[in-house]
């Protein structure tokens, strides 16, 4: 067989192949499905040296920095509420009547609520960096099923309980106004308000 031959027609196969691919139907690369909303049920603890809680809670959050965290009590009365707007975090410890607004998060840091939409991100807080590490309970899930916080020995932890995804929150979730009279708090007290929570 002539060889010169056989390379011009596999030319001219790869040339016809390659006009039929550009002429036929386009494959569109699959386009990658982003959280914008995610609202759940979730089992949170918390420890640090001397404290280890955990509890059942509600996190709502938005994109693209709106987050709501809520405990619940035995009757299912507010025990704890905290939301954050990008780096402004605000908290409330309904019995103590005791309330904290701040910003604690670094300039670079990216905002809680980014990093719980992205699974992904960097969080920094005081000079002191977070590591964080999510679990899926499927490779299709966009979801998370948990979600760690930790550094050195303070640790948060999210264990989410049937999680809705891409679902429409109202904005007004994300507001918290504490009491007239709720005594106002600096960072350094938040720890030993966590403290006095039963294990």
């Amino acid at each position: 067989m002539n060889l010169k031959k056989l390379s011009l027609n596999s030319a001219s196969v790869l040339i016809a192949l390659l006009i039929a691919g550009c002429g036929g139907p386009q494959v569109k690369p699959t386009e990658v499905k982003k959280v914008t909303t995610l609202k759940s049920s979730v089992m949170a603890g918390y420890s640090c040296p001397g404290t280890k809680v955990k509890k059942k809670s509600i996190l709502a959050v938005k994109a693209p920095d709106m987050l709501r965290f809520e405990i619940k009590g035995f009757f299912n009365e507010p025990f704890f509420m905290l939301t954050s707007k990008g780096n402004k975090v605000q908290a409330y410890f309904v019995q103590d009547n005791a309330y904290f607004e701040g910003e604690i998060l670094e300039a670079s840091s990216d905002s809680v609520a980014s990093l719980l939409l992205n699974q992904t991100g960097k969080l920094k807080i005081k000079d002191m960096d977070i590591t964080s590490v999510f679990t899926k309970k499927s490779d299709d899930s966009l979801a998370p099923a948990t979600a760690e916080f930790s550094s050195g020995e303070y640790k948060l932890s999210f264990a989410f309980s049937e999680p809705e995804v891409n679902k429409e929150i109202a904005d007004s979730i994300f507001e918290l106004t504490p009491p007239k009279k709720a005594k106002r708090i600096s960072i350094e007290d938040i720890n030993r308000y966590f403290s006095k929570w039963s294990k």
